[in-house]
């Protein structure tokens, strides 16, 4: 028996096909296959139009996790929301159910990532790039957690949103000094929750 996964979504998925890879054996003794997609900047209707690639291999996959919605939300420069949260919501589901429809692999999604607030005067000026503020990611999170809270099945991963001092997302720890990005400690976090909701390991 071996293990097939694919990770498939938008720039948060980058490295952690290899993080995924490295921890694996310490839970299973089957063979392990990583792969990744991931597309910087991609929405999920973009990516659900990029699904014809998997058909060469869509039956070998015995997982498929998806990370998208970060790009649904806002445009880059934040304060102007692309789609309404419902059509966010309906979107993500129908990417999960057409790859259930594809796929005979166990398909999860997990929660869109909010944004740290920029704290050290290094943070404010690599968050500019996005230009994500105080008040610009407190917007995107609220919305992102209404979005999680409404997807259909998520990978329970918000343990790492959460901030101190009453901020419900967030915590910078877990974030490069760009405010959107995982570091490598929410790279593992993420993983470590991943394998946590995998089954057949």
């Amino acid at each position: 028996m071996s293990l097939h996964i694919l990770l498939l979504g938008d720039s948060h998925v980058k490295g952690l096909d290899c993080i995924l890879r490295s921890m694996l054996p310490a839970v299973t003794s089957k063979f392990v296959d990583v792969q990744s997609m991931y597309y910087p900047g991609i929405t999920t209707p973009s990516l659900l139009d990029k699904l014809d690639r998997l058909h060469a291999n869509r039956q070998k996959y015995t997982h498929i996790i998806t990370m998208i919605g970060t790009c649904d939300i806002t445009t880059k420069d934040t304060s102007v929301f692309k789609d309404t949260t419902s059509d966010i919501i309906n979107n993500i589901n129908r990417l999960t159910s057409t790859i259930e429809h594809m796929t005979q692999a166990q398909v999860m999604t997990i929660s869109i990532p909010p944004k740290a607030t920029p704290i050290t005067p290094c943070q404010h000026a690599s968050a500019q790039r996005y230009n994500i503020t105080q008040e610009t990611a407190a917007r995107y999170n609220w919305t992102v957690h209404y979005i999680n809270n409404k997807l259909a099945n998520t990978i329970p991963v918000k343990q790492i949103w959460k901030q101190s001092r009453g901020r419900r997302y967030g915590n910078i720890t877990n974030f490069t000094d760009d405010c959107l990005h995982l570091n490598m400690s929410g790279k593992v976090h993420v993983v470590s929750n991943i394998i946590k909701s995998m089954t057949n390991l």
